[in-house]
């Protein structure tokens, strides 16, 4: 067993040959819902109609630089990856770190108390933070767009914001937003070597290192 402080968001370690050596519980779920972008095989990262781009983030990680790339799937916001070098005390290594902003939205109830909204009015800055304009929230919610209208009206009053662009980045940017939904629970987990993905199995990786511990009070 390899004893890891991976971060709550889904991470991968990988060597400086690219070699995938370790993963998080976390990113494994995320790579068993999105195997159609990114998958591993035979223990190397794969992104399925990608081209050259992951490889690309990967190399210029393995150089030193940070880099970051969208995964398109179809009728969804994209998969986010990051890629960087771990810092110099714990070797040569690369952490490729993953997000799912179809799973990280706000919970309603504390939109509901952080900004005194009712629950039809937090139900609307929900759905703004995940991207649908009016049309789309009142075609959901069975309403005229016009009543859609007037609850941003309100929202902006109560937020303190003036634009729609500037509500949507408060409500991303607050406490209502949660920890990702799979990853709930200690940041410090054991992770038997490289775990099975559900389209690879990986040997152990014995000389892997813990993944970075987030700040104080906070998991990354």
């Amino acid at each position: 067993m390899i004893e890891a402080n991976i971060p709550e968001r889904p991470g991968i370690l990988l060597d400086t040959q690219l070699t995938v050596v370790q993963v998080s519980p976390a990113a494994l779920s995320l790579l068993g819902r999105n195997v159609q972008v990114l998958a591993i095989r035979q223990r190397r990262l794969h992104a399925p109609g990608d081209g050259p781009g992951l490889k690309q983030s990967l190399d210029l990680a393995a150089r030193g630089q940070r880099s970051a790339l969208q995964l398109p799937r179809p009728g969804q916001l994209a998969l986010t990856l990051r890629a960087e070098r771990l810092p110099a005390n714990f070797g040569s290594w690369i952490l490729v770190s993953l997000r799912d902003p179809e799973l990280e939205l706000p919970d309603p109830t504390l939109l509901q108390s952080l900004f005194g909204l009712t629950p039809t009015e937090a139900q609307v800055a929900a759905g703004l933070a995940k991207g649908l304009d009016s049309a789309a929230l009142a075609m959901a919610m069975g309403v005229q767009a016009n009543t859609i209208q007037s609850h941003i009206k309100r929202l902006l009053a109560k937020s303190g914001t003036r634009r729609q662009s500037q509500l949507v980045s408060l409500i991303l940017r607050s406490v209502a937003m949660p920890p990702h939904p799979s990853l709930e629970g200690a940041c410090s987990v054991q992770v038997p070597g490289l775990a099975q993905t559900g389209n690879d199995t990986g040997a152990p990786a014995e000389h892997s290192p813990p993944i970075p511990e987030p700040a104080a009070g906070e998991c990354l």
